[in-house]
């Protein structure tokens, strides 16, 4: 990796990339650093983390041959988006408030920590992983 590299992210294509913000800010804890109307794109940030909302099937003009794409498998996904906590069951309670859209229980594996996963409102699958 260069020396340069500042900060990592991910791009996820969105059907609704505002209400998907939305998510992600107000459940999440997200802050918008950029928004954009036309094409819809929001650039998102935590703690040092960049999470970018682009429209389903969006080309950029520097690179017309791809598509951003949503999967529309419910189960099926090409990325999972970590997120790193002190505290997994208070995480949980919090997000419990919030309809969250659950796909495990707290699993503690023998070597310590403990995750779940939950889905964003588009079934983009989030981990939430407590470390050893």
């Amino acid at each position: 990796m260069p020396a340069q590299t500042t900060r990592a992210g991910v791009i996820l294509a969105a059907a609704d990339v505002f209400g998907l913000a939305t998510f992600y800010t107000q459940v999440l804890g997200f802050e918008v650093s950029s928004k954009y109307e036309d094409p819809p794109y929001i650039i998102l940030e935590k703690q040092g983390m960049r999470l970018s909302l682009t429209e389903d099937g969006h080309r950029g003009d520097d690179l017309p041959e791809f598509t951003f794409r949503r999967v529309a498998s419910t189960t099926e996904r090409p990325v999972c988006l970590v997120l790193e906590v002190e505290d997994c069951d208070a995480v949980r309670a919090e997000l419990t408030e919030h309809d969250v859209n659950f796909r495990s229980e707290t699993f503690r594996p023998s070597w310590g920590g403990a995750r779940f996963f939950l889905a964003d409102p588009e079934n983009n699958l989030i981990e939430i992983e407590e470390l050893a």
